[in-house]
This record gives structure tokens, C-alpha cells and sequence, in this order.
């Protein structure tokens, strides 16, 4: 064949300490690569000529052909594999939280602020927050969220909110727990053109109200609740999952969209170790540790939560993030916020990037994963500690997601239809343009594969096998089994009911 491989325009790889991923940013997509087909990418990235790749890994002629009919690589007569080029983007402010109080009608076992009942003596003023919006805007914010606390304790809310609108601030969300709504409050806000996010912890009284310590507090979020959506306002739904109501998250979900909330703002987050999250009984036991996501492509300079944005606290303390309490970059004193901004400590903050971290660095995910720097310093008190939300290992290369356990054996086993399947003399290769990973055949599994279209059972294909070499038939059975379930482990099967 000879020249040199060439991946597809818009395709990259990324290596990490044991595996590879193929980055395709027409698409937006990511996909992890294995076996044959990640070997040939390496040693394309080094350079390789087709030819020295093809005896160096012992590949029959045609195999480099069946991997190009993946679409993601070609052929060339040039040395043309380049690497993902990422780099650091300037930041400018593009979002603030505005924690206006920590006055709150609710006492949350897990609240972030560790807000509660009780009036500071020196919560900032209606102008000093007025004046924070005229500073954020000039320096291109138009993104702002007000929140507490419970803010609509602030009885200048309105206030601060029209004058956000008349700075020209593009999204304005009001959180609140929406216990204190009224059908004038709502009328105001959809009046306003205003966002609202709401947080909810159960579905169930008993679990939500022990949650807020507040008897009867998810009857009266209903009530706001049904009067933002009566006014067609966007809301957001913030469910935090902990011990208490992690066994409730599903139902929680379909209770709400039930009432009417729009599916996709209905988001889950795990407690934050922060405040009076910071008590380990909160945490839970199922949901605290991710398994292998169905990665897609943004910006990938911008896989990261907090850079562009801070938050500034009722006490004046400017953090790159609500979540981030300790990290405090600068006091607001009125007319230093650029100052702040662009200090060195909060420019710092956010230049930080995976490449930066531990563990993660190593990772091949590290451009497509999306990173909380805040979880990781609050919990390991280490900027570049990994994200213990994560379960990924990239020097093992696995997800905690299968648990090794025997996956099932389909009767009549379907062989999914967007793979490449192409046979090389006596042996055949499959290639999965989902996974970007190619697989080859021994004579005994051609035979299997062929017999994988929905109508064979597993004993017809015994049979076959068996009319064509002489063997035991106990054995056969099991390697058919054998070879069946590990065609599912490597998702090249339908799904039994697809």
C-alpha cells in the first residue's frame, strides 16, 4: 500500500498512560480506541510508514484498508499526523454569582453557606450591589446570578434585578428555595423576562422536609414552583443527592416532570463538601462516583467549570466559585473589582487546566472530561489533586462500570449493523467506527460472527462448528458461549430487545 496514515480532518489522538482516545471535533465526539487499531494510530503518530506499521505488527494485507472504512483515517504520500494543539484561552468575565444574603427561612443539613435565620449586622448595601453590576458589566459580564442565602428575604431584590436588565445583563437567574413566592413575586419575574432555579431534595415530605429542617417546606416549593411554570418562566432544578435522599432521585425526577419541569433543566449534583456539607454523613453511597460517560465535544479549551466566573459573598469575599470558600481571591471594597479580576491570584485560578493536574494529566479523557477544581480542593485541600468524584484510572485504563461480573449470553445473538466486517484469507477483522477499535478474527469466531444475525441460536451454531472440525461437543459449547459473551463485553451485539 505503502505512504503513511493520515487521520481524517477534525480527528486527533490522545494518548494516555495505558490507553488511547480519538477526538473527532466535526463531530463533538470522543471515542475510545483499542486493540489493533490503537497501535496502528501510535505508531502512525511516530511517523511510521504504512508498510513498516504493517510488518511491525504482523497485519495481513488488507487490515490497514478495513481500518480506513471507519472514516476516521486515510492514506498519504506525506507525513501528516498532527497533534491536538490546545491552548489557554484569555478569560474575560463572563458570569458572577452574587450571593446577596445569608439569611435563610430554611436550615439545610447541607448548605453550602451555612446560612441560617439570623441578619448580619453588615450585609452590603442595595448601592454597593448596584455598583458591583456597573463594574462586572464594564469588564463584558452579561451573565449574573442572584443568590443567598434565600434571597428574597432581600427586600431590594427588585431593585437589584431591574438594574441588572438596564446594565444590559443578558441572563439573570433568581435561586431560590420558592417558599416564599407569591403570584405577584412571579408576575414580576415574568414581567422581567427573568430565570429562576429552584432546589428540591425528594418527592417525598417526610425526606425533603428533614433535608431543609423545616416541617411542611416542600408543600410550600410546590406552591412557587407551580406558579413560576403557570407563568412560563425557565426553571432550573438543582437536586442535590446525599444519604437522605439518594434512594429518592428517580421518582424525584419524575415528580417534577410530572408538574410540568422541562427534563433537560432537571439537574443532579452530588453534596459539596463545603459549609455544612462538610459532614461525611452526608455523602452517599451510590451516586458519589461517576462511571464511564458517553463523552461529547465542546470547546475543548473549556473543559473546565470556573474560569470566566466568580462568585462574591454576602461578606464581600471574592471566590472563583460559589462551592469555593476558601479560595478566596480579594475583598470587594467597591471600585477594585477589575482590580480583582485581573489579579494574578484569580488569573492563576483559572489558567489551570488538566495538563496541570495530577493523575489527570495521564489521562486521555483530559480534553473532553468536564473538571470542578472546587470538589477537588475543598475534599483533598490540593488545587491539583484529581476530582475525587472520578473513578477513572487511566494507568489501569478502567471504569468501575462492569464490576466484572458475567454478562448474559443472548439466545440469538444480533451482530449490530454499522460495523465494518471484512474477511482477510482465512481470518476477518471487525471495525467499530463507534469505538474506533478493531478486532480480529480467528477461523472458529468467523464462523460464530457469521451466525450472529438474530435468526441462529447459540445450538446452531454448535452444529456448524462442529459438521466443520471434529471436537468435543461440551467444548464447543463453551467456546461458542465463551465467544458470544465477549462479543456483547466488547458491544458489538444489538441489544437483546433491539
Amino acid at each position: 500500500m505503502g505512504g503513511y496514515v493520515s487521520l481524517r480532518d477534525g480527528c486527533f489522538l490522545v494518548q494516555g498512560a495505558k490507553n488511547s482516545a480519538l477526538y473527532d471535533l466535526e463531530r463533538g465526539r470522543v471515542y475510545r480506541v483499542e486493540g489493533v487499531a490503537e497501535e496502528v494510530l501510535k505508531l502512525a503518530s511516530q511517523g511510521v510508514s504504512v508498510d513498516d506499521i504493517a510488518s511491525k505488527l504482523g497485519l495481513k494485507e488488507g487490515f490497514l484498508q478495513v481500518l480506513s472504512e471507519g472514516r476516521f483515517i486515510s492514506f498519504s504520500s506525506k507525513k501528516n499526523f498532527g497533534p491536538l494543539q490546545v491552548s489557554k484561552p484569555e478569560e474575560d468575565l463572563k458570569f458572577m454569582w452574587l450571593e446577596l444574603t445569608s439569611r435563610c427561612n430554611l436550615r439545610c443539613i447541607h448548605c453550602y453557606a451555612s446560612a441560617d435565620a439570623q441578619k448580619p449586622s453588615d450585609e452590603p448595601p442595595t448601592e454597593r450591589w448596584k455598583r458591583t453590576l456597573e463594574e462586572g458589566r464594564a469588564l463584558g459580564c452579561k451573565n449574573v446570578q442572584f443568590t443567598g442565602g434565600e434571597v428574597t428575604l432581600r427586600k431590594d431584590l427588585r431593585k437589584l434585578v431591574e438594574f441588572a436588565k438596564a446594565q444590559g445583563y443578558e441572563f439573570v437567574e433568581i435561586f431560590t428555595n420558592a417558599t416564599l413566592l407569591d403570584e405577584d413575586e412571579v408576575r414580576w419575574m415574568a414581567d422581567l423576562g427573568v430565570n429562576a432555579a429552584v432546589s428540591i431534595y425528594s418527592y417525598r415530605p417526610e425526606v425533603h422536609d428533614r433535608i431543609t429542617m423545616t416541617p411542611g417546606s416542600l408543600a410550600r416549593t410546590v406552591e412557587g414552583l407551580k406558579l413560576l411554570l403557570e407563568h412560563e418562566i425557565s426553571v432550573r432544578i438543582g437536586l442535590i443527592v446525599m444519604r437522605e435522599n439518594e434512594e429518592d432521585v428517580e421518582g424525584t425526577v419524575k415528580f417534577l416532570e410530572g408538574l410540568g419541569v422541562d427534563p433537560r433543566w432537571i439537574g443532579t449534583d452530588v453534596v459539596r463538601p463545603t459549609g455544612r456539607g462538610r459532614n461525611e454523613d452526608l455523602v452517599p453511597r451510590r451516586y458519589l462516583r461517576s462511571t464511564c460517560p458517553d463523552f461529547w465535544l465542546g470547546d475543548i479549551t473549556r473543559n473546565r467549570c470556573w474560569p470566566g466566573k466568580i462568585a462574591i459573598t454576602s461578606e464581600e469575599e471574592v471566590i472563583p466559585c460559589i462551592f469555593a470558600r476558601d479560595l478566596v481571591v480579594g475583598r470587594y471594597k467597591g471600585g477594585n473589582l477589575a482590580d480583582i479580576v485581573h489579579g494574578e491570584k484569580l488569573r492563576r485560578l483559572w489558567g489551570i487546566t488538566l495538563d496541570d493536574v495530577q493523575v489527570c494529566k495521564d489521562c486521555e479523557f483530559r480534553y473532553a472530561c468536564w473538571d470542578c477544581r472546587a470538589i477537588a480542593y475543598t475534599v483533598a485541600g490540593d488545587l491539583y489533586a484529581k476530582n475525587p468524584w472520578c473513578a477513572y484510572d487511566p494507568y489501569d485504563g478502567k471504569w468501575p462500570d462492569g464490576g466484572g461480573t458475567m454478562s448474559e449470553v443472548p439466545e440469538r445473538p444480533s451482530a449490530r449493523d454499522d460495523l465494518v466486517f471484512r474477511e482477510v484469507e482465512d481470518e476477518a477483522v471487525i471495525f467499530d467506527p463507534a469505538s474506533g477499535s478493531m478486532h480480529s478474527l480467528t477461523k472458529t469466531a468467523v464462523l460464530i460472527w457469521k451466525m450472529c444475525d438474530g435468526r441462529h441460536s447459540l445450538e446452531d451454531m454448535v452444529r456448524k462448528i462442529l459438521e466443520r472440525f471434529e471436537a468435543q461437543p461440551d467444548e464447543v459449547r463453551r467456546d461458542v458461549e465463551r465467544t458470544v459473551r465477549r462479543f456483547g463485553e466488547l458491544g458489538l451485539l444489538k441489544a437483546e430487545d433491539g
